[in-house]
C-alpha cells in the first residue's frame, strides 16, 4: 500500500513539512488493518567496555627468580637456572652439580568477557562461545547505509536522526541497510523504531537477503493512530508474507540464531512508512525500550 496524499490541502502540508525536514509523515492508507497496538517507547542504551585481562608469572627455585613472558636463563660458577613461559604458564628449573631440582610455580592466565557488558554499536565482545551475558546493540540511522531515495534528515518529532523519504518521491527506492556483529552465539532479537501513521506503518525487511520476496514487517496493524501527525513505536521484527492480510504472520516474533562473531545484514525498503529511526539488536528476549 503506497502514501497516497487524499486532498489539496494535505499534499500541500506534506510538502511544506518535507521542506522543513519534517518526518511527520501524513498521507492515505488503502489497506484495512486489525490487532493490537505496540506501544511507543524511549530509546535507551548503555556502553560498556570489554575487557580482557591475562596475566602470567612463574617463579624458578633457587637463588635466581624469574617473571616470565619469554625463556630467561643465568650462569653462575657452574649452576644454570632456566624458565620458560608457554601460553600463558611459566615452568622453571635449576641444575647445581649435576643434581636437578624441579619445581617452578606454574603461571595462569586469566581471561574473558566483560560481566554483563554492554555493546553500543556495531561492536563485538571477545569469545568464540555460546553468549554468557546480556548484550544491547543500538544502531541510530547514522550508522546505516542509505541508498535511492533514502536520506539522512532531522526529526520532527524528538528522534534525532532519521532515515526519511521526502514527500514529493514518488514511487520511492533503494534501502536502509544495518550491518550487525554479535559477539557471542545465541538467539537474537531485532527491535525496530519505526514510524506510523494510520495504516501507513510497515516495510520490506530481509535480513542476509532472507526471505526472498521479502518480508512484510509491521510497525502497527491497526491503522492507529488516526492523527495526521504519526508517531514512532517499538516493535519487535516480525514476518508477515506477500499477500497477507495485516497481523497475519509467518513469524511474530521473527528471531535470528547467529554463530559467535558473526556478520549480518539487516535490510529495510519502502513499502509504507517513509521513517525509520533505529534498531535494537539484543540476545535478551525481555528487552524493553
Amino acid at each position: 500500500m503506497n502514501l497516497r496524499y487524499g486532498t489539496i490541502f494535505v499534499a500541500s502540508l506534506a510538502l511544506g513539512l518535507a521542506a522543513c525536514g519534517s518526518d511527520v509523515v501524513e498521507g492515505n492508507g488503502t489497506d484495512t488493518e486489525s490487532g493490537t497496538d505496540t506501544d511507543a517507547g524511549s530509546t535507551s542504551s548503555s556502553t560498556g567496555s570489554p575487557t580482557t585481562m591475562s596475566t602470567s608469572s612463574g617463579t624458578s627455585m633457587g637463588s635466581d627468580s624469574a617473571t616470565s613472558t619469554s625463556s630467561t636463563s643465568s650462569t653462575t660458577g657452574g649452576a644454570s637456572t632456566g624458565g620458560a613461559s608457554t601460553g600463558g604458564a611459566s615452568t622453571g628449573s635449576g641444575t647445581t652439580g649435576g643434581s636437578t631440582t624441579g619445581g617452578a610455580s606454574a603461571g595462569t592466565t586469566t581471561g574473558g568477557m566483560s560481566g554483563g557488558s554492554t555493546t553500543t554499536g556495531p561492536g563485538t565482545t571477545g569469545g568464540s562461545q555460546a553468549c554468557q551475558d546480556v548484550h544491547e546493540i543500538v544502531l541510530d540511522a547514522e550508522d546505516a547505509t542509505l541508498t535511492g531515495d533514502w536520506e539522512l534528515t532531522m526529526s520532527m518529532l524528538g528522534e534525532g536522526m532519521i532515515a526519511f523519504i521526502p514527500f514529493n518521491v514518488n514511487n520511492p527506492d533503494g534501502d536502509v541497510v544495518w550491518n550487525v556483529e554479535v559477539p557471542c552465539e545465541d538467539t537474537w532479537h531485532i527491535f525496530v523504531r519505526g514510524f506510523d501513521v494510520q495504516n501507513e506503518d510497515s516495510y520490506f525487511a530481509q535480513v542476509d537477503g532472507e526471505p526472498n520476496p521479502a518480508a512484510i514487517m509491521e510497525v502497527d496493524c491497526t491503522g492507529d493512530p488516526m492523527g495526521m501527525q504519526g508517531e514512532y513505536r517499538w516493535r519487535e521484527m516480525n514476518w508477515r508474507a506477500q499477500g497477507d492480510g495485516p497481523c497475519q504472520y509467518v513469524e511474530d516474533p521473527w528471531t535470528f540464531d547467529w554463530a559467535a562473531q558473526s556478520s549480518h545484514d539487516v535490510v529495510f525498503s519502502y513499502r509504507e512508512s517513509r521513517a525509520i529511526a533505529r534498531i535494537v539488536v539484543t540476545n535478551d528476549p525481555n528487552w524493553q525500550p
